[in-house]
């Protein structure tokens, strides 16, 4: 069974760090439950893992799923975004997916499902061995736009050997916990749960003496630039200097060949249309900006009537409300932003059914934010089924404005380009890595690929079982 350490019952007690021993157990237990699980092999955990695999294929899970379905739409997660994410929660426990990760060539633990590479040495050479080490404590801080991050990485590291702890946002606290606690994970399995509110003043100053006292080894942190800065803060008192894994806000981009598109109008409206509204367009991953890009010839954009409308349709046909970012006054922006794209020479397409809540603009060359005055920046978080389409034939100008997005007032608070997602033939596939290297992306994906994630893929630049291990190199002879 997971223990659960919750928010506290708040006291007047001034002496917070003398105290957090005895609200939080596991502080004093963490060492010996560390010690333990290095003697435990990769083999005992997945063992563990396969229990829950199998569970889930009982009667009793769609008693768990129904719960956690609730739990997170009464606070506010989209209905159709909760379904996604269940589907994929259970394809993150099955053991295909698990023995996939331990059998990645790209990582340190390449083909070790049905090998022992935590206490068994592994032989490189004549004199060169190798034994892989859990790090220790990892602190695992959630996001609130999917949950599927924060249960990847704690999975992963209880694979690896670590005693982890998990930080939720308010808007999953309930469900995540009570989902951990429907598991059958063996009694003492060193997993548990803080969920302090750092906007919440007594819980902040818990957190705060929890992340400067504690002698954490890797802090995994999938959050915005408020949190990471929040968290980046609390750390540098800890004399520990715990090593800081930071998923930052990250953004997706839509790279479309025309010749293909001229081609493949349906397909492309189909694709296009799901890439934009997974999970009301506010993955790390979902389209923000679109370019179509034409070879040798002015861009004409007329010619794409037919295709826009056609993603306008499709759009509205998985219409969603309660997958919508958008309030009364983003509302109140968004028609002065397609005012503005008319009178600029753009066309706007926008909903029959449901008005400019599904709206799509067509633009040659230049973006209608392009030096647009500061009220009219429509921010990418409060964006849905809105996306700008800009046909251009220059790569170094699509370059130049790829690396410079975390610098438009619309896409404040974002770092770089996470998802470039390409629909094009193959040589135009090769057009969009080299594109990638240029800004320094960390995917190219189809349209499939938006939501989901491939078992080999590092999570934007990290495979975690190697930064949640360490290898200890064991040298003998000359």
């Amino acid at each position: 069974m997971i223990r659960f350490f919750s928010r506290f019952k708040n006291d007047n007690n001034s002496n917070v760090e003398a105290n957090l021993y005895k609200k939080y157990p596991w502080l004093t237990e963490f060492a010996d439950k560390l010690s333990r699980q290095k003697k435990k092999s990769l083999q005992d955990r997945l063992a563990e893992l396969e229990k829950i695999s199998n569970y889930i294929k009982t009667k009793h899970w769609k008693d768990v799923e129904n719960k956690f379905f609730h739990r997170m739409t009464e606070f506010g997660y989209p209905e159709n975004g909760v379904k996604i994410e269940i589907n994929l929660l259970k394809e993150l426990f099955s053991m295909e997916t698990i023995k996939n990760i331990f059998q990645n060539p790209s990582n340190s633990f390449s083909n070790s499902y049905d090998s022992e590479c935590l206490s068994v040495n592994r032989r490189l050479s004549d004199n060169y061995e190798y034994v892989i080490s859990p790090k220790g404590l990892i602190l695992i801080v959630g996001s609130s736009n999917t949950i599927l991050p924060v249960i990847t990485a704690s999975i992963l590291s209880f694979l690896c050997g670590n005693v982890t702890v998990i930080q939720l946002p308010k808007l999953h606290q309930v469900a995540i916990t009570e989902l951990f606690s429907s598991l059958p994970f063996d009694d003492g399995t060193p997993i548990y749960f803080t969920n302090l509110d750092h906007q919440i003043e007594m819980q902040k100053l818990e957190l705060d003496q929890l992340l400067n006292v504690v002698p954490w080894d890797v802090i995994n942190i999938w959050g915005g630039r408020e949190a990471n800065e929040y968290y980046y803060q609390a750390v540098r008192k800890n004399s520990h200097r715990p090593n800081i894994i930071n998923m930052e806000a990250l953004t997706g981009i839509l790279l479309i060949q025309e010749e293909y598109l001229n081609k493949n109008q349906d397909i492309v409206s189909g694709e296009v249309a799901k890439s934009i509204s997974v999970l009301g367009q506010q993955l790390c991953s979902s389209p923000t900006e679109a370019y179509v890009i034409c070879q040798g010839q002015s861009c004409v954009t007329t010619r794409h009537d037919e295709f826009y409308t056609m993603l306008v349709k499709r759009l509205e046909a998985i219409y969603d409300s309660k997958n919508s970012a958008l309030n009364e006054f983003d509302l109140f922006k968004l028609d002065r932003v397609l005012n503005r794209a008319t009178d600029n020479g753009s066309k706007v397409y926008k909903s029959k059914i449901y008005g400019n809540v599904i709206s799509i603009i067509s633009s040659e060359n230049l973006s209608i934010f392009d030096d647009a005055p500061s009220d009219l920046d429509l921010n990418i978080h409060s964006r849905s089924n809105f996306l700008e389409f800009v046909h251009m034939n220059s790569e170094d100008l699509l370059i130049n404005r790829l690396s410079d997005i975390n610098n438009k007032i619309t896409h404040a608070g974002i770092e770089k380009i996470q998802t470039i997602i390409v629909i094009g033939d193959d040589d135009f596939w090769e057009k969009a890595v080299y594109i990638s290297k240029q800004i320094s992306a960390y995917r190219v994906v189809s349209p499939n690929y938006v939501l989901k994630r491939h078992h080999f893929e590092p999570l934007d630049g990290y495979h975690l079982v190697d930064e949640f291990t360490y290898q200890i190199p064991i040298l003998k002879g000359d």
